[in-house]
Protein backbone atom coordinates (compact mmCIF):
# COMPACT_ATOMS: atom_id res chain seq x y z
CA UNK A 1 0.00 0.00 0.00
CA UNK A 2 1.26 3.65 -0.49
CA UNK A 3 0.72 5.59 2.46
CA UNK A 4 0.33 9.06 0.02
CA UNK A 5 1.26 10.60 -2.95
CA UNK A 6 3.63 13.38 -3.58
CA UNK A 7 2.62 16.66 -5.30
CA UNK A 8 4.47 18.47 -7.76
CA UNK A 9 8.46 19.33 -8.01
CA UNK A 10 11.04 18.95 -5.01
CA UNK A 11 12.61 21.95 -3.73
CA UNK A 12 16.14 22.08 -2.43
CA UNK A 13 19.07 18.97 -3.28
CA UNK A 14 19.31 15.66 -2.24
CA UNK A 15 21.82 15.64 0.37
CA UNK A 16 23.47 12.33 1.22
CA UNK A 17 25.52 12.45 4.70
CA UNK A 18 28.62 11.29 2.82
CA UNK A 19 28.06 13.75 0.20
CA UNK A 20 30.74 17.21 -0.88
CA UNK A 21 27.70 19.13 -0.21
CA UNK A 22 27.12 17.70 2.90
CA UNK A 23 30.30 17.67 4.38
CA UNK A 24 30.86 21.44 2.40
CA UNK A 25 27.94 22.71 4.52
CA UNK A 26 28.90 21.14 7.88
CA UNK A 27 32.62 22.65 7.49
CA UNK A 28 31.07 26.14 6.59
CA UNK A 29 28.38 26.09 9.67
CA UNK A 30 24.93 26.40 7.48
CA UNK A 31 22.22 24.43 8.40
CA UNK A 32 21.99 21.26 6.45
CA UNK A 33 18.51 21.52 4.50
CA UNK A 34 17.41 18.60 1.71
CA UNK A 35 14.68 18.07 -0.52
CA UNK A 36 11.24 18.77 0.46
CA UNK A 37 7.71 18.62 -1.43
CA UNK A 38 3.93 18.51 -0.93
CA UNK A 39 1.73 15.88 -0.26
CA UNK A 40 -1.34 15.71 -1.46
CA UNK A 41 -4.26 15.39 0.74
CA UNK A 42 -6.27 13.44 -1.11
CA UNK A 43 -3.83 10.66 -0.53
CA UNK A 44 -3.10 10.85 3.06
CA UNK A 45 -7.00 8.62 4.33
CA UNK A 46 -5.28 5.69 3.06
CA UNK A 47 -2.81 6.54 6.59
CA UNK A 48 -5.81 6.11 8.57
CA UNK A 49 -6.98 2.34 7.74
CA UNK A 50 -2.91 1.54 8.52
CA UNK A 51 -2.95 -2.02 10.61
CA UNK A 52 -0.88 -3.75 12.40
CA UNK A 53 1.48 -6.25 9.65
CA UNK A 54 0.59 -3.92 6.68
CA UNK A 55 3.14 -4.01 4.26
CA UNK A 56 3.53 -0.62 3.22
CA UNK A 57 5.67 1.97 0.86
CA UNK A 58 6.64 5.09 1.71
CA UNK A 59 7.27 7.96 -1.35
CA UNK A 60 10.71 9.77 -1.33
CA UNK A 61 11.21 12.90 -2.65
CA UNK A 62 12.29 12.39 -6.39
CA UNK A 63 10.30 9.58 -6.94
CA UNK A 64 12.05 6.85 -5.04
CA UNK A 65 10.33 4.40 -2.79
CA UNK A 66 10.70 2.83 0.49
CA UNK A 67 9.20 -0.26 1.86
CA UNK A 68 8.47 -1.59 5.36
CA UNK A 69 5.99 -3.34 7.76
CA UNK A 70 3.80 -1.81 10.11
CA UNK A 71 4.42 -3.03 13.49
CA UNK A 72 2.67 -0.26 16.23
CA UNK A 73 -0.78 1.51 15.20
CA UNK A 74 -2.20 3.68 18.36
CA UNK A 75 -5.58 5.24 18.23
CA UNK A 76 -5.37 8.94 20.10
CA UNK A 77 -8.35 11.21 21.08
CA UNK A 78 -9.90 13.32 18.61
CA UNK A 79 -9.35 11.17 15.92
CA UNK A 80 -5.26 11.17 15.60
CA UNK A 81 -3.55 7.81 14.60
CA UNK A 82 -0.28 7.37 15.10
CA UNK A 83 1.76 3.92 13.32
CA UNK A 84 5.49 3.08 13.15
CA UNK A 85 6.96 0.39 10.68
CA UNK A 86 10.52 -0.75 9.86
Amino acid sequence: MLLWRVAGDANGEKLGPKSAAFARARREGVKVEGRSASTDPGSLARVAELQRGDLVARPLVGGEQVAGKVNVVQQEAGGWSGSAAH
